[in-house]
C-alpha cells in the first residue's frame, strides 16, 4: 500500500502543468486546436500573397543617395588635381606635378562618369509607385555586380598611378578610392542578401515548412490536454486503489479483533 501511495504522490508531484491542462475541457481544446490551424493557415496564404505586392523599397533610395555621395567625393579629388595643373601652367616648363595632376584629372573623371552613368540607372529604378520583391532582388544584384566592377577600376586607377605617376601626390587618394569602393561593395552584397534572404522567408519552401510547425504545435496542446486528462484518471483510479487497501486492511484488522475477543470467551 506504502508503495502505491508513493507512486501516487509522486505522479502528482511531476505533473504540476498538467493540472492546469486537464482543467481544459477536450472539447474545448479541440475547438481551439482547429482553430489554431485554420489561422495558421490563414497566415501563410498571406505569405504567399507578398510574393507578388508591390513595395517601396527603402534600399532602392539609398542606393541613390550612396552613388551621390561616391560622385561628390570622387569629384573633389577631379577638381583638386584640377587646381594643382591649373597653378603648375604659370611655370614655364611642364613639371612632374603638372603632369600627374594633368592626369589625375582625367583619370578621376573617368570614374566620375562611371558613377554618374550608374546614377542614373540607379534613380529610373526607383518606382514611385514601389515593385514587387523579384525585381527589387534584381535590382540589388545589379548594383552589387556593378560596385564590384567599379572596384575593379579603383584597382586599376591605383596602379595606373604607382607606375606612371613621378610624385606621390596622389597615392592616398587612389587608396582612399579604392577604400571607398570597397566599402560600396560590402554594402551592395549585405543588402543582396537581405532581399534574399526575404524571398526566401516568403517562398513556397518556406511557408510550407513554418506551417508544418504550426500545425504541430496545435497537435502537441491538443495531445498535452488528452495525455493531461489521462494522467488525471490514473491518478484518481491509484487514489481509489488506496483507499480501498486501505478499508480492506482496516476491515482485516477489525475482523482480527473480533475473532480475538470470540476466543478469549471461549476460553472464558
Amino acid at each position: 500500500m506504502k508503495t502505491i501511495l508513493l507512486i501516487t504522490v509522486t505522479l502528482w508531484a511531476t505533473t504540476c502543468h498538467a493540472r492546469e491542462l486537464w482543467e481544459i475541457p477536450v472539447t474545448e481544446a479541440m475547438a481551439l486546436h482547429f482553430q489554431m490551424k485554420e489561422d495558421a493557415f490563414v497566415r501563410a496564404q498571406k505569405a504567399r500573397d507578398i510574393k507578388n505586392k508591390i513595395k517601396i523599397w527603402s534600399t532602392c533610395k539609398e542606393t541613390s543617395e550612396r552613388l551621390k555621395s561616391q560622385y561628390y567625393r570622387l569629384d573633389a579629388i577631379r577638381y583638386n588635381a584640377q587646381q594643382i595643373f591649373e597653378w603648375q601652367e604659370t611655370y614655364p616648363e611642364e613639371t612632374d606635378m603638372y603632369k600627374d595632376a594633368k592626369d589625375a584629372e582625367s583619370q578621376w573623371l573617368f570614374l566620375m562618369n562611371q558613377v554618374s552613368s550608374r546614377l542614373g540607372i540607379a534613380r529610373t529604378e526607383c518606382k514611385k509607385e514601389g515593385t514587387t520583391p523579384a525585381v527589387e532582388l534584381e535590382r540589388a544584384r545589379r548594383h552589387w555586380v556593378w560596385t564590384i566592377e567599379d572596384k575593379n577600376r579603383a584597382i586599376r586607377n591605383k596602379r595606373h598611378i604607382s607606375i606612371y605617376y613621378i610624385t606621390h601626390l596622389f597615392d592616398k587618394y587612389a587608396d582612399k578610392t579604392v577604400m571607398f569602393a570597397q566599402e560600396e561593395v560590402n554594402w551592395g552584397e549585405r543588402i543582396y542578401q537581405d532581399i534574399v534572404r526575404y524571398m526566401y522567408s516568403i517562398s513556397d519552401a518556406a511557408i510550407d515548412e513554418k506551417l508544418d510547425v504550426d500545425y504541430k504545435q496545435a497537435d502537441e496542446y491538443l495531445n498535452e490536454v488528452i495525455a493531461a486528462h489521462k494522467t488525471k484518471k490514473r491518478l484518481e483510479d491509484g487514489l481509489y486503489e488506496s483507499l480501498q487497501i486501505k478499508k480492506i486492511k482496516e476491515v482485516m484488522e477489525e475482523w482480527s479483533t473480533i475473532q480475538t475477543l470470540v476466543d478469549a470467551m471461549r476460553d472464558y
